[in-house]
């Protein structure tokens, strides 16, 4: 793990070893991950804004209440990750794979959905309370 001493930002690239690991102590906030490996870690309740995960495996991983907003998840695995109460409003998911992912009261608010792999949200825009469902 390195951080960027320019902008004091978390930095990762191709790190590998990173799965199983509870991560719930540091600050992913503007967070810069390149295929990183973060499976079955355990994220919860942090707060990630506007970071970077670009072609990271988050799969399995434990995302439950954690903020999202304006992160960047292109290419991503997400599949099996809970993202139970996640706030993803104005995240980028374009080619990311939430297929089997937990995404029960998450904001998918401002979020082209169509651009993601397996992700069918039945909620609008106006309508935030209605059950979210992912293809199987």
């Amino acid at each position: 793990m390195g951080r960027n001493k320019k902008k004091g930002v978390l930095r990762l690239d191709n790190a590998m070893g990173k799965s199983n690991v509870d991560l719930r102590y540091l600050n992913f906030e503007r967070a810069d991950c390149y295929r990183t490996n973060f499976s079955n870690s355990i994220f919860e309740n942090l707060d990630m804004r506007a970071a970077k995960f670009k072609f990271c495996n988050l799969s399995g991983a434990n995302l439950k209440n954690v903020n999202l907003t304006g992160a960047n998840l292109k290419g991503s695995d997400l599949t099996n990750a809970d993202l139970t109460g996640a706030n993803l409003k104005n995240c980028k998911i374009e080619g990311a794979n939430f297929r089997g992912a937990i995404i029960t009261d998450a904001n998918f608010e401002h979020v082209n959905k169509a651009k993601a792999r397996s992700l069918n949200i039945d909620v609008s825009e106006t309508d935030q309370n209605k059950k979210d469902t992912i293809n199987k």
